[in-house]
């Protein structure tokens, strides 16, 4: 048990982290995340409300640091790190690590992507220093998470997210001793993140992130400047913690960093929509393949943890949009069990408004169970009542994605290809494919921008 403060030790790995300690099975997760993170934000780009931020963004700022994947948009590093935060995570298909709730790559890398875009003319970052730095920061974002033992309170894939990108950039900058100390506590003067846009069903929630990924990297910029910020950024009485989560054990979670990499713990999400629906979309699926079908089905019950009801119980309602659609259980699970599947195309207005869908969707009933855990997202039951008077029934302990129920490297790749046909820029099946080459050897890459050279026009 080290003397040094758990809020000390946090910075001391941000320093001392490098890829040697990184596990064969960490690196792997890495890459794989890294190539998951890309395809999503490059279909992201093409979704609700992406144009609406791009200008936005434009009215802000003008630059050529950077670029916006997926299309021609070149920008400042921070324009470019929120543009692309935001379309990695507007369309609910970010991976997620699930005992933090957090979505750590979604801030992480295009941060970290956008600063290594805009130091490359004094600096080629290499892909090995990258899978390091991305790393590093979902160690730092996700032990905030599983730190807390409070119900979710504040957004915290933004809240804790910035402290993660703040710590990746860091780690390529060299920052240690009281400029790191103090770009970890910028970013806790720029931290926010409210549940507000979740309970109204709208994009704010992926403009967040977008604001966390930018914040991370303007916390190290101004640290870098000399510009102090609050040491005792964590657990300090108007630190994060203490204002954010209320209620933590921390100093277990930082020893935990002694032997796992959390990269390893993070989450694929297989479809477009809220990780808290992929448990009973998963049953539901399992229940088709069994002959559970529309029109044999009399109602169907969730049994779900209080945060799945919370996150994804709401009704589903034939004046809901898009945002509100893709954290309704109700209506993601209509989908697949009429389906067999959940496509991004989806949440096309005329679907959401699809008198079948809705009319199976409320045979569907969110019942929360007895679950102690406030940031549960499993196990969860599945039970079919069948017109006959029959009943079926699934139990799902752990969800599809998750480490332990991961896709398979064929699902994973099915993922990426099919984002990447839905991204704004017409750009080759060729093109895909190097970038999959790309990231499966990213710890030889000897510069990080041949990797987005392949990711636009």
């Amino acid at each position: 048990m080290s003397d040094l403060t758990p809020t000390a030790r946090l910075e001391g790995h941000i320093v001392e982290n490098s890829f040697d300690d990184l596990s064969p099975q960490a690196v792997l997760a890495v890459k794989t995340f890294v190539l998951d993170t890309l395809g999503v934000a490059m279909s992201g780009a093409n979704a609700a409300f992406a144009d609406e931020v791009r200008e936005g963004l434009s009215k802000w700022s003008a630059g050529d640091e950077a670029r916006v994947l997926g299309t021609d948009l070149r920008t400042t590093a921070g324009s470019a790190a929120m543009m692309n935060a935001f379309n990695a995570h507007c369309q609910e298909y970010d991976c997620v690590h699930e005992g933090a709730v957090v979505h750590p790559l979604a801030t992480i890398q295009p941060a970290t992507l956008a600063w290594c875009e805009r130091e490359s003319a004094s600096r080629k970052v290499t892909g090995r220093e990258l899978i390091e730095a991305l790393a590093t920061g979902v160690d730092i974002s996700t032990t905030i998470g599983v730190s807390s033992n409070a119900t979710l309170k504040f957004f915290r894939p933004a809240t804790a997210g910035v402290f993660g990108t703040a710590a990746a950039i860091a780690k390529l900058s060299g920052l240690r001793g009281e400029p790191l100390s103090s770009a970890m506590g910028l970013a806790l003067a720029q931290c926010s993140g409210t549940m507000q846009p979740h309970d109204e069903g709208l994009c704010t929630l992926a403009v967040q992130v977008g604001f966390g990924a930018r914040s991370g990297l303007q916390a190290v910029d101004m640290a870098m400047t000399g510009v102090p910020g609050p040491k005792d950024w964590l657990e300090g009485p108007h630190g994060y913690l203490k204002l954010f989560e209320g209620d933590w054990t921390l100093e277990p979670r930082v020893d935990e960093l002694d032997t796992v990499s959390r990269i390893t713990e993070v989450s694929h999400k297989p479809f477009p929509s809220g990780r808290a629906t992929h448990g009973g979309v998963d049953g539901l699926l399992q229940l088709r393949a069994i002959g559970v079908r529309e029109e044999n089905v009399e109602k169907i019950e969730i049994h779900v943890p209080p945060l799945i009801e919370k996150l994804v119980g709401r009704p589903v309602n034939d004046t809901m949009g898009v945002n509100y659609a893709r954290l309704c259980l109700q209506y993601v699970g209509a989908i697949a069990l009429i389906d067999g599947t959940i496509e991004v195309t989806d949440y096309a207005f005329d679907r959401i408004r699809n008198k079948r869908l809705q009319a199976l969707a409320e045979r569907i009933h969110i019942v929360v169970d007895d679950n102690p855990d406030p940031n549960a997202l499993s196990p969860q039951r599945v039970v079919a009542h069948l017109v006959t008077g029959e009943t079926r029934e699934v139990v799902i302990a752990n969800t599809l994605g998750s480490p332990a129920n991961p896709l398979t490297r064929d699902q994973h790749l099915d993922k990426f290809r099919r984002n990447w046909k839905f991204a704004p820029a017409s750009l080759s099946a060729d093109r895909c494919e190097r970038v999959i080459e790309t990231v499966d050897h990213l710890e030889a890459l000897d510069d990080v921008t041949r990797l987005i050279d392949l990711l636009v026009p």
